[in-house]
């Protein structure tokens, strides 16, 4: 609980930062310097598979404490300052760099303080607190920040940082595991072990394939709603919600009814998104959209707690560090492709055949995880 608690107000510290950052820039700057501040933020999770040699290597809470207070200083600093633009973006790479390693560390945390049938429940309420504050951040964020103005809410994620570190304090010592003697420590070590384990191969490509047209949605949604269906900002917003709460309510499923298979999980949560995607695509008006976004927002509830259970099960501890940040890292290559590819895809074609093709990707996706969803029981590590 000490650690879901901790990420929560961390996490919605992140939201609150993000809104009042967007909005200070919108201000003086053109939208591709709100585009830049976005890719800094989500770059160096490229890195994710060498932030989890970090989190392999040494003690894991302390690990955590340190990246939040480092965070806390970034932030404190962007808070007084209000740097000019390439600086924000560095001191916000770093920041990134730290919270890449706490997402590495976290999952470590996770199966070392949780009995191994305990597992997927702990993800999915893990998810509870995270998915919670998507919604809720952008909410306090944006009333801060009009209210009081940005720098009140940088003020306050500063905070929440600190908050979080000193929950942290309340978790045990979770020190390095041992490495056996075939595994060298590197993250090399972690991918081979990856390619030679076809559910964790197929897991990690799948996610990969899944993001990268599942993505799409985040850049065709907002003309989907816009210019297709004649929306406005109050309609992207509330379908944008709804999503969150679709990802709360599918974890919330996961809590309530923990011996649901991991692995039927992951086929579950992808064909949601499929057919979430589908009926985007197919929306004949506003009203449509917010089921479908729903659908989709529980797939991802589902999913994330399904391939996070996965991963924990199939991996050594000694390199569950290294095997987090690889999916990671395979999530981040495919949200590159989809942000590069979608909003070209878009503009040569349409909002509603962005998601259809997002839709036929994603039945890909299912294809290529067939190893996963067709696998027997996981054994426990």
């Amino acid at each position: 609980m000490a650690l879901c608690a901790a990420r929560a107000v961390s996490s919605t510290g992140d939201q609150i930062a993000v809104v009042a950052l967007v909005l200070l820039i919108a201000d003086s700057h053109p939208a591709t310097a709100v585009g830049g501040l976005l890719l800094a933020e989500s770059l160096p999770m490229l890195l994710s598979t060498h932030a989890g040699v970090i989190a392999d290597r040494f003690e894991r809470r302390r690990l955590m404490i340190g990246c939040q207070f480092g965070q806390a200083i970034i932030f404190a600093a962007v808070t007084v300052w209000l740097p000019p633009y390439a600086a924000l973006l560095a001191l916000l790479v770093l920041a990134s760099l730290l919270g890449t390693l706490l997402r590495a560390t976290t999952q470590v945390a996770v199966q070392a303080t949780v009995p191994d049938d305990q597992l997927q429940p702990a993800n999915a309420l893990l998810g509870i607190a995270l998915w919670g504050s998507v919604m809720l951040g952008p909410a306090i964020g944006g009333a801060l920040a009009g209210l009081a103005g940005p720098r009140v809410a940088l003020a306050v994620d500063t905070a929440t940082f600190l908050v979080s570190a000193a929950t942290l304090l309340l978790l045990p010592l979770l020190p390095r595991l041992a490495t056996d003697e075939s595994d060298s420590g590197s993250a090399a070590a972690a991918l081979r072990y990856a390619a030679s384990d076809p559910i964790l191969r197929s897991l990690i490509l799948g996610m990969t394939m899944l993001v990268a047209f599942a993505g799409v949605d985040n850049v065709a949604l907002v003309f989907l709603v816009r210019d297709t269906l004649g929306g406005g900002a109050a309609a992207y917003g509330a379908a944008m919600a709804v999503f969150g709460v679709g990802m709360v309510t599918g974890s919330a499923l996961v809590v309530r009814y923990r011996n649901w298979r991991a692995e039927r999980m992951v086929l579950g949560s992808f064909a949601m998104t499929a057919g979430s995607a589908t009926l985007l695509g197919l929306a004949p008006s506003l009203a449509a959209v917010y089921p479908a976004q729903f659908v989709g927002g529980m797939g991802n509830g589902l999913d994330v707690a399904a391939q996070t259970t996965l991963v924990q099960r199939r991996t050594p501890p000694s390199m569950l560090g290294r095997m987090a940040g690889a999916v990671n890292s395979g999530v981040a290559v495919g949200f590159l492709v989809a942000y590069l590819g979608g909003g070209a895809l878009v503009d040569v074609t349409s909002p509603r055949v962005a998601f259809l093709v997002a839709a036929a990707g994603t039945l890909l996706a299912i294809a290529v995880s067939r190893p996963v969803w067709r696998v027997a029981p996981t054994p426990s590590t």
